[in-house]
C-alpha cells in the first residue's frame, strides 16, 4: 500500500532549503530514490483578473514509474458548480509522458497547453489555444521573490506578478495580478481514502514586500462543520507555511484557521486565519472566496480551487484556496 508522503499532509518543520536552476527541471535522481509507483512530480502556475473575478489554474502532475501525466488548464468566472462549467476547462489525464520532451522547462502537450521557463526562478511564459471555443491566454510570470524551499528540497512556492492577455468564449482580458506558484517532486501522492478533515493550501500577495501560505485544517477549537467527525488535537492542524517580509522569509509556527462552507456543495466559502511566524510576529487574515470551482484529481477526492481576496492589517491582497476533501468528511456532511 502507498504511503501518502505529499507536503501537503505532513508538518514541514522549521526552516528553508537550498535551491538551483535545476529544480526547474525534473528530477530523476531524486525521483528514483521512491520505489512507490505513487511517485509524483508537478508543476503549479495560476493567474487571476479579481475585477471580472477570474481565475486560472494550469497543471503538470507527472507519474515517473507509470509513465504517464495529467495536465492542462482551467480558467473560470465567478462560482461553478461543476467543473465543466468553467469558460475553459481542459485537464487531460493518463497522457504518456513521451509528449514532455526531455524536461519540462520547455514543453507542449496535446491540448496546445505550453510551458517556457525563460529565465530560471524569474520568469516563465504560459500558453494556450482552443480556436473552437475562442479560448487563449499568453502569459509572462514574472518573480516576485525568490523561492522558499522546504528544507526536504522536495517542494518550492514563489510569489510571481502574472502578465499577458486572457480570451474567454471570444472575449479578452488584461491579465495583471498575482500568484503564488509552486513545484513538488520526490514525493508519493496516494489516491487512497485520507482520514483526515479537509486540508486547504491558503496563499496571497499583497504587494511586492508581503506575501504568505499556510497549508492547514480547521482549528479543531474552534466549532469546525467536521467536530465530531474527527477527533483531532488542535497541535496537528499545521501543515506548513511562510511570510514573506521585505525580502525575508520566516517560518509559521502556529496557525488557527475556520473555514466556512456551502452546505449543499460543501466548497469554501471564507477563510478567517490567524498565523504566528517563528519571530513571534502575529498575522490575522480575513479571507473571501471571489470565484471557485471543483477540480478532481482523482477519483478519492473532492478539491476546490478559489480566487481569495485577502485583507490583513488594512491591506488587500489576492491569492489561492486549494482544498482537498475525503471520502469521510463528505459522506458525513451529504448523506
Amino acid at each position: 500500500m502507498s504511503e501518502n508522503s505529499s507536503f501537503f499532509l505532513h508538518n514541514a518543520g522549521l526552516g528553508f532549503g537550498s535551491y538551483g536552476p535545476e529544480d526547474e527541471l525534473l528530477h530523476p535522481q531524486m525521483n528514483a530514490q521512491i520505489t512507490d509507483e505513487a511517485l509524483t512530480e508537478t508543476q503549479y502556475f495560476g493567474f487571476n483578473v479579481p475585477e471580472e473575478r477570474i481565475h486560472a489554474l494550469t497543471y503538470f502532475w507527472h507519474h515517473p514509474r507509470l509513465n504517464t501525466f495529467t495536465g492542462g488548464a482551467m480558467v473560470w468566472q465567478g462560482i461553478k458548480n461543476h467543473h465543466l462549467a468553467c469558460e475553459l476547462y481542459d485537464l487531460r489525464l493518463f497522457m504518456s509522458d513521451k509528449v514532455i520532451g526531455e524536461n519540462i522547462d520547455h514543453y507542449r502537450i496535446p491540448s496546445s497547453y505550453q510551458v517556457d521557463v525563460i529565465d530560471p526562478f524569474k520568469q516563465v511564459r504560459l500558453r494556450y489555444e482552443d480556436k473552437a471555443r475562442q479560448n487563449a491566454f499568453d502569459i509572462h510570470c514574472t518573480a516576485i521573490a525568490p523561492p522558499a524551499m522546504l528544507p526536504n528540497r522536495k517542494h518550492f512556492e514563489q510569489p510571481m506578478r502574472t502578465t499577458g492577455s486572457l480570451t474567454l468564449r471570444g472575449k479578452t482580458y488584461k491579465v495583471d495580478g498575482v500568484n503564488v506558484r509552486d513545484r513538488s517532486w520526490a514525493e508519493a501522492r496516494s489516491e487512497a481514502p485520507v482520514p483526515f478533515p479537509p486540508v486547504a493550501w491558503l496563499t496571497g500577495v499583497f504587494s511586492d514586500d508581503f506575501a504568505f501560505n499556510c497549508s492547514c485544517t480547521d482549528d479543531p477549537t474552534r466549532s469546525p462543520d467536521w467536530q465530531g467527525i474527527y477527533d483531532i488535537p488542535a497541535s496537528q492542524a499545521l501543515k506548513g507555511g511562510w511570510i514573506y517580509q521585505k525580502g525575508t522569509y520566516t517560518r509559521v509556527v502556529e496557525a488557527s484557521k475556520l473555514t466556512r462552507r456551502d452546505p449543499v456543495t460543501l466548497r469554501p466559502v471564507s477563510h478567517e486565519l490567524e498565523v504566528v511566524d517563528e519571530k513571534g510576529q502575529r498575522f490575522s487574515f480575513t479571507g473571501q472566496i471571489e470565484a471557485s470551482s471543483p477540480c478532481g484529481y482523482w477519483s478519492n477526492v473532492s478539491i476546490f480551487i478559489a480566487l481569495v481576496k485577502w485583507t490583513c492589517n488594512g491591506q488587500t491582497g489576492y491569492g489561492d484556496s486549494q482544498e482537498a476533501q475525503w471520502t469521510d468528511y463528505v459522506h458525513a456532511r451529504l448523506s
